[in-house]
């Protein structure tokens, strides 16, 4: 057992000390150690959601979400409730509503957004009082990488309802924080 301690001991500090006694000091070599194609901070982005419920051509609801994000970060939103149910014998919990994630790269003048939207909902929210089934949840979500111009809203996906004829259209607006 101790000659077990000791190895161990000799393998951590070999891990710990070892890029001590390969790599010469930062400061003696007189080099930075960020990167020359690094920039010095990072942008950051307002990114501006709006999720349009459509029925044919008519809108019928609209949904505004607002996250400021730093660049080559992931930026997450989470709207929505814990909706209880029993399942095997226990009570279980599912969150629904709405969850948005977005990472802004900038490419030249605009920005590139890798978005995650999903949306989720009961099937039935009327029938959750009764006990003998457990809730239907429905879902909708689509993963996207876009490039939008600056200050401009651009639909970036859509999505139809497989249930009804309902549609939900994202769109985005982002904007450079000063």
């Amino acid at each position: 057992m101790q000659k077990f301690k000791l190895l161990g001991l000799a393998l951590l500090l070999t891990v710990v000390l070892l890029p001590c006694w390969v790599r010469p000091s930062v400061a003696q070599e007189g080099k930075s150690e960020r990167k020359s194609e690094e920039p010095l901070s990072k942008n950051t982005y307002r990114v501006e959601f709006t999720i349009k419920e459509v029925d044919g051509n008519k809108q019928v609801n609209s949904r505004h979400y607002l996250m400021n994000v730093m660049e080559k970060d992931w930026g997450r939103l989470r709207s929505g409730s814990r909706v209880p149910f029993i399942a095997v014998g226990s009570t279980q919990y599912l969150d629904v509503g709405m969850n948005i994630d977005c990472q802004p790269l900038t490419v030249g003048e605009d920005v590139q957004l890798g978005i995650r939207v999903e949306y989720s909902s009961l099937a039935n929210p009327e029938k959750t009082l009764e006990i003998t089934a457990p809730p239907v949840f429905r879902q909708q979500k689509f993963d996207v990488t876009a490039t939008v111009t600056l200050g401009k809203p651009t639909l970036v996906g859509s999505i139809d309802d497989v249930v009804s004829t309902h549609r939900f259209e994202v769109e985005v607006t982002a904007t450079k924080v000063k």
